[in-house]
């Protein structure tokens, strides 16, 4: 009997290992797929909060591109030198209100993140994650 018992322990201890080690894969593999059309449009009025921000942000920014990944994970394109008109003591506020603007209205399973990048490069200004409310500059 106790025998039984233990291996049952192990199998459901092995099942459990397997489960967040799949939900992990997802959560890593997620923000470099395509969303689905059904996230695209769940996160449609998300997409409409976020540019609202970034015009009231960065006003004047021709070059602004907002694509939607897997996961509802999010990156938003914009040059450089207009992400830095933001004065430096404001761009954490800054990445905060447009990241929430986009968290407040998309579901939170897989850990979504905002990441601004510049348009030209593709390199990482700012980041925000959902999940943990943190937003940083690099």
């Amino acid at each position: 009997m106790a025998d039984r018992v233990s291996d049952n322990a192990y199998g459901c201890g092995c099942l459990l290992f397997l489960g967040i080690i799949g939900y992990a894969v997802v959560v890593f593999y997620s923000p470099h797929k395509d969303p689905d059309s059904t996230d695209v449009t769940a996160a449609s009025q998300a997409s409409t909060a976020v540019a609202a921000q970034l015009a009231l942000g960065l006003p004047g920014s021709a070059e602004t591109r907002i694509q939607q990944r897997g996961g509802f994970n999010l990156e938003i394109f914009v040059a450089q030198r207009d992400f830095e008109s933001v004065s430096y003591p404001d761009r954490t506020s800054f990445v905060k209100i447009v990241g929430t603007s986009w968290c407040d209205h998309v579901e939170k399973t897989w850990f979504p993140s905002v990441a601004i990048r510049d348009i030209r490069s593709g390199k990482e200004l700012a980041t925000y994650n959902c999940v943990l409310s943190y937003a940083s500059l690099d």
